[in-house]
């Protein structure tokens, strides 16, 4: 049987690897947009920075490269 070892404060340090990771791709998916030509709203880039879910970031950052509009990387 394995031990688990628990503790705040490294819990803590992946907590905010985890965030960190999730700003960057945040960041990377909007400059995709950028890099596009699409006009970024205030709404859509609050989504995105507010985004915690990793991997819905990613998924937009894959829709983004080959949308034709936001609506295609955003839709549900």
């Amino acid at each position: 049987m394995a031990t688990a070892f628990k503790d705040e404060f490294i819990d803590g340090l992946l907590d905010q690897r985890r965030a960190g990771r999730g700003r960057a791709a945040g960041a990377m998916l909007l400059r995709v947009l950028a890099a596009k030509g699409f006009t970024v709203p205030d709404e859509v880039r609050q989504r995105v920075q507010s985004c915690k879910d990793l991997a819905q970031l990613e998924e937009w950052g894959e829709r983004a490269v080959t949308a034709k509009s936001l609506d295609e990387v955003f839709a549900a």
